[in-house]
């Protein structure tokens, strides 16, 4: 399966939440692909909970395991008309948008996805 695994999956799977064993099989069959907004709220995460150093391991790890989206001008845009309908961060609505744009499942347990079309969410 091709997906684009969320911030919050890739936190889970680094803290070795109670979620990691599902996002492991996700990160191991098939293509994983991640917007340049994950790698800033992972390392941000990181930095904050644990070391620099462990940022730099987290994303180093994360750059070599997926395809980076970059967040183009029109995934700007659709993000915007986005989050203005639906009350998410903008950093959630470029992800999302970032997954529409190019037809991947998201991947996330991040509440404000939960029940959204073409998600597969995880959280509790």
């Amino acid at each position: 399966m091709t997906v684009l695994v969320d911030s919050w999956c890739w936190i889970e799977y680094f803290i070795d939440g109670k979620a990691a064993a599902a996002i492991e099989k996700y990160l191991n069959e098939g293509m994983v692909f991640i917007s340049v907004i994950n790698l800033a709220e992972v390392y941000k995460f990181a930095i904050l909970n644990k070391s620099e150093a462990d940022a730099d391991k987290m994303v180093r790890w994360m750059l070599a395991n997926s395809f980076v989206i970059p967040v183009d001008a029109t995934i700007a845009l659709n993000a915007a008309k986005f989050n203005a309908k639906q009350k998410l961060g903008l950093g959630d609505s470029l992800i999302y948008e970032s997954a529409k744009a190019h037809k991947l499942k998201l991947v996330t347990g991040d509440p404000g996805f939960k029940g959204m079309r073409d998600v597969e969410y995880l959280g509790r």
